[in-house]
């Protein structure tokens, strides 16, 4: 059986031992919950370890640590315009005054997101929400190119680096690009196996 399986038969034998064994009542769901650990099981665990550890990291402090910076100003102040005085908007922000605009999408996903709050901490929670997506998306593509040891170690790595942390925490136009990346890549190397990627 499965572990939500030994639950269910755990929960039925309870009316059982609570009667007759209540000190024990612990002891035998641990059985039930641990009798088939396997290497499989293992891995897993450390797994779901694993991304709550980085979850957390990702997710502490980030009001003290979310970067405010020009460049996020800039976008920030264009998107509250849309949240203010709701207008079309067909040009993005100019990347380093050298003519070239980026697209318009990026300032109204910031005005939905300052429509949600005013507060632009909410821009910081939307870049952990998008750094864990991220960090699913190496386990899962890792796992099906290589290995889930390799994927593993690539969680961890990318996961728990404290560069990639610090600029997780940025919301500007880049912050897609990793998730970009990876997905891009994977479909690269899906495409040169099978034609119909």
């Amino acid at each position: 059986f499965c572990w939500w399986q030994n639950i269910l038969f755990w929960l039925r034998r309870l009316p059982y031992q609570l009667i007759r064994e209540p000190g024990q009542t612990i002891n035998v769901f641990k059985g039930f919950l641990l009798g088939k650990k396997t290497p499989e099981t293992a891995r897993n665990s450390l797994v779901a370890g694993l991304f709550l550890l980085i979850a957390f990291l990702r997710f502490w402090k980030i009001p003290q640590f979310f970067n405010f910076t020009l460049a996020e100003e800039m976008q920030a102040f264009m998107s509250w315009e849309q949240v203010k005085h709701l207008h079309k908007v067909w040009i993005g922000v100019s990347a380093a005054y050298v003519k070239y605009y980026y697209g318009p999408g990026f300032v109204y996903l910031n005005a939905l997101l300052f429509r949600i709050t005013k507060d632009p901490v909410i821009l910081g929670y939307f870049c952990f929400l998008l750094s864990m997506i991220t960090i699913l998306s190496v386990y899962y593509i890792t796992k099906n190119l290589f290995d889930k040891k390799t994927a593993i170690f690539a969680m961890a790595i990318y996961g728990c680096s404290t560069l990639i942390n610090f600029h997780d925490r940025r919301f500007w136009t880049p912050s897609p690009v990793p998730i970009i990346t990876v997905w891009m890549i994977y479909s690269l190397i899906k495409a040169y196996k099978d034609t119909r990627w």
